[in-house]
């Protein structure tokens, strides 16, 4: 039985052929359903950078916020006494 790869694909696991569509170099890996239907695994560095700025951002509110409600505790501890 021979073995001619098309579109990706092998038909069997012995040496690879080429077809007369998409001509393939015997070294070219031969990829599974499932390397072919797998995402990327990682992230840009805009992405990375994008997502540091939100964080940022959110600590810059928190942070206010907590100054904000530490003064008006030491304000109600000043009148208090």
């Amino acid at each position: 039985m021979t073995s001619v790869v098309s579109f990706g694909w092998v038909d069997s696991g012995k040496a690879l052929k080429t077809s007369r569509l998409f001509p393939v170099s015997p070294k070219a890996p031969v990829r599974t359903e499932c390397e072919r239907t797998m995402r990327r695994r990682g992230y840009s560095l805009i992405e990375l950078l994008v997502v540091m700025g939100i964080i940022a951002l959110i600590l810059g509110f928190i942070l206010a916020v907590i100054q904000q409600v530490l003064g008006a505790l030491r304000n109600l501890t000043e009148l208090a006494s």
